[in-house]
């Protein structure tokens, strides 16, 4: 479903694609998730039809078993910056995130060309200004969909199972948050998409290491009234926190999961709510509070702490009870719900 708006944006960045003649990035936050992904390998396919040379790029890292299956099973493109070699930009895309958000690694002397989010838009006075931030869709896999349809790219079976993952995987199998623009872009990709990649990234192999994070997580989990907290502590990568949060979701009579856990000496936080209940966003902001940056959607949201006076574990602690406090449980009555043996 082609849409004036998407002509118009997509108009803008293949001018500005023809102004640029040196190499592009297109940035990933730092720990990318199936949509991310996605909409990176989509924007990749659309720069590269246009002429131009791009490299993908992200500077965090890769612990959720469905992203690091993803990213193999698709052989995806992608560098980490420090670790491979890319040449310097002259400009930079930035897919699924945005300036100031602090969760990417964009850098004060980048050119911006272009940005492509579906996330709350941080500075809306300036959207359509080489920036293209739309919340109401359910994903930013769908507006690389329509990019590449206006546009008359080519892509491969690659490109297509990649944004139907990217599709199914920010809008729950489009049962949470999906919009017509999302259910018309994932049924006119699946004729082209790979099943078995699909299937095996929807349900990755997991490691002893997953299980162990996992049954430290549940063991800290700490139910009051209808939120759920578990300070699952040291994590081998910051993304893992949200398997955790999710699953603790399911718990019944659950309105929201908060996990959170240590990693490089800072705090990061996966924050999940329990539908019709719709304000992720400004909860995890006022989670993280000024010592950090949030952000995410109605349902979903995510954050970190970078302390400056105080060690994580106790910015932690301090961050918990803002967010008790914020969605107005009685802290008082918490009650373990694995409790030991």
């Amino acid at each position: 479903m082609d849409s004036d708006l998407t002509a118009e944006r997509c108009d803008l960045l293949l001018d500005r694609l023809s102004q640029t003649k040196g190499p592009i990035w297109i940035l990933m936050h730092d720990y990318p998730d199936p949509d991310c992904l996605a909409a990176a390998l989509g924007m990749l396919c659309l720069v590269t039809n246009a002429g131009n040379d791009a490299w993908i790029v992200y500077g965090g890292g890769m612990g959720r078993p469905a992203n690091k299956a993803m990213a193999g099973l698709l052989q995806m493109p992608i560098h980490l910056l420090g670790k491979t070699a890319v040449p310097d930009p002259e400009g930079v895309i930035l897919v699924d995130t945005q300036p100031g958000t602090g969760n990417n690694s964009l850098d004060d002397g980048h050119v911006v060309l272009f940005v492509l989010d579906h996330h709350v838009d941080r500075e809306p006075e300036n959207n359509g200004q080489y920036r293209d931030i739309r919340p109401e869709y359910g994903s930013t896999s769908t507006l690389l969909y329509e990019y590449l349809r206006y546009s008359k790219a080519s892509y491969d079976a690659s490109v297509a199972t990649a944004l139907a993952l990217g599709i199914l995987t920010d809008t729950d199998g489009l049962a949470r948050d999906a919009t017509p623009y999302d259910i018309d872009a994932y049924s006119a990709l699946l004729p082209m998409v790979d099943l078995d990649v699909l299937r095996k990234v929807l349900r990755p192999p997991l490691s002893d290491d997953y299980f162990i994070m996992l049954n430290r997580a549940l063991r800290r989990a700490v139910r009051y009234g209808e939120a759920i907290v578990s300070n699952v502590g040291e994590v081998p990568e910051p993304d893992l926190l949200s398997e955790v949060s999710e699953l603790l979701l399911r718990n019944k009579g659950c309105a929201w999961a908060l996990a959170t856990g240590i990693y490089n000496g800072r705090a990061y936080f996966s924050l999940r709510i329990c539908p019709p209940r719709k304000n992720a966003a400004p909860i995890i902001q006022a989670t993280v509070g000024d010592e950090g940056h949030g952000g995410g959607h109605a349902v979903a949201a995510g954050g970190v702490i970078i302390p400056v006076d105080k060690n994580p574990e106790r910015a932690a602690l301090e961050a918990i009870q803002r967010f008790l406090a914020y969605v107005g449980v009685d802290a008082v009555s918490e009650r373990s719900i694995c409790p030991a043996e």
